[in-house]
């Protein structure tokens, strides 16, 4: 990982989105545990657990240093796009082939929370 790289993953807005999804689903997976017990917990940890995966190789593609043209800064965030999708996709396969979500309600919830608190990074301001 070049010196780039880790300065954009160290930038104020990037930092923020991967700690408020990284809160959130703790949250919800205590509050899971609390209302329904352990499995649900589980499903809930593994819905947050995958789009703060997905969110991190975004910020690790996205920081690669980027020099030129606009058109390659855009295909740099189309190529980060990409491989989050990728590896999104990749971790639902697992999660559901290996049986590991026993709620799959508190999973598409905690999933879909957890990826709408990344997209809100864009209005945090980078000082």
């Amino acid at each position: 990982m070049s010196y780039r790289t880790r300065a954009y993953l160290f930038r104020r807005p990037v930092r923020w989105a991967l700690a408020v999804q990284s809160l959130l689903t703790i949250a919800s997976a205590l509050v899971a545990w609390a209302l329904s017990g352990p499995a649900p917990a589980w499903s809930a940890v593994l819905g947050g657990g995958v789009a703060v995966a997905g969110s991190l190789a975004y910020a690790i593609v996205a920081g690669r240093p980027v020099d030129g043209s606009p058109l390659l800064a855009l295909r740099g965030l189309v190529r980060a796009e990409a491989c989050k999708v990728l590896v999104v996709v990749v971790s639902l396969w697992a999660v559901f082939s290996l049986h590991l979500v026993s709620s799959t309600a508190v999973f598409f919830a905690v999933f879909l929370l957890a990826v709408i608190a990344f997209s809100v990074a864009a209005l945090v301001r980078d000082r």
